[in-house]
């Protein structure tokens, strides 16, 4: 871990053994107090600790782990990938990011709320969003519009 110091890893992994996740306000919950950042310095430590601590959370418990909602790491790792280039699993991780919104909203009053998620304005780089992604969004634009690769 490069962020997460071992103290607070093994804090959160008791925490998810102590939370059944039942809603997607609960995985949020989770990442909200256990996530390395979205910052943009350093992406390859914060990416691998998203990675390592997904790993662990899987480790703990499969079930629980399926159960949980991932979109907010997911979606963090897609545009960290982007930064590093890994376009693959950037790619790989917004797929995943909105998988797990649609499965979020697929109860709710407004099942096609998952549209307007970050991770769904990543992949249609909708230009303009508050979200940290709009740099790598600017990227591929520029890619796409002169023809040049996305650097």
């Amino acid at each position: 871990m490069y962020f997460l110091h071992q103290n607070l890893v093994d804090f959160a992994v008791e925490y998810f053994n102590k939370v059944e996740f039942a809603t997607a306000a609960e995985g949020d919950a989770f990442w909200g107090l256990f996530a390395p950042g979205n910052f943009a310095d350093r992406p390859f430590e914060r990416f691998s600790d998203y990675e390592e601590m997904l790993n662990l959370l899987r480790q703990a418990d499969q079930t629980k782990y399926e159960r949980m909602h991932k979109g907010t790491p997911f979606y963090l790792m897609s545009w960290l990938a982007f930064d590093l280039r890994n376009y693959e699993k950037g790619l790989f991780y917004m797929d995943s990011a909105i998988a797990e919104d649609i499965r979020k909203t697929e109860l709710t009053a407004d099942p096609e709320s998952w549209k307007n998620q970050p991770g769904t304005k990543f992949l249609l780089l909708a230009g303009g969003q508050p979200h940290v992604a709009q740099r790598s969004i600017n990227r591929v634009q520029l890619a796409l519009s002169t023809g040049a690769s996305a650097v």
